[in-house]
């Protein structure tokens, strides 16, 4: 797989092992990280060549997106941070323009992922791809 680090293209390869639980607890012989909701094998092997990239799942936990869409495409990235009810001017605009120009978007929420959804119908702590931007 590749990746970018600093513009420079990296190839990383990796073994076929994978992190799973122990037989002795619940879920014993899934893979302890990535999960797929069929017989996927992709996001395991993704998420592995991008912990080898970084040298640990412990690094990867977390984070922002930005750096993580610049490390796999090699496209520059723009983040946007802000508190709750705070405005960003623009924003809506430059959501609509990487719509049209077909960019890669996401985002992400504050707080700590418990698997619970807060008031918004989201988790917090999460990444969310955005699928489109459009004027309604």
């Amino acid at each position: 797989m590749w990746f970018y680090k600093n513009g420079m293209k990296t190839y990383i390869c990796v073994d076929n092992y994978f992190p799973v639980m122990s037989e002795k607890y619940k879920g014993g012989g899934r893979p302890i990280f990535a999960k797929s909701q069929g017989n996927e094998l992709w996001p395991a092997v993704a998420e592995k060549c991008y912990a080898k990239y970084h040298k640990g799942y412990v690094i990867i936990e977390g984070g922002n997106t930005g750096p993580t869409m610049r490390e796999l495409t090699g496209a520059p990235t723009y983040m946007y941070n802000f508190k709750k009810g705070e405005q960003i001017p623009g924003l809506w605009e430059k959501l609509l323009e990487g719509e049209k120009l077909q960019y890669g978007m996401s985002a992400g929420t504050d707080g700590k992922d418990e698997g619970e959804l807060d008031d918004n119908g989201v988790v917090p702590g999460h990444a969310y791809t955005l699928i489109a931007a459009k004027m309604v």
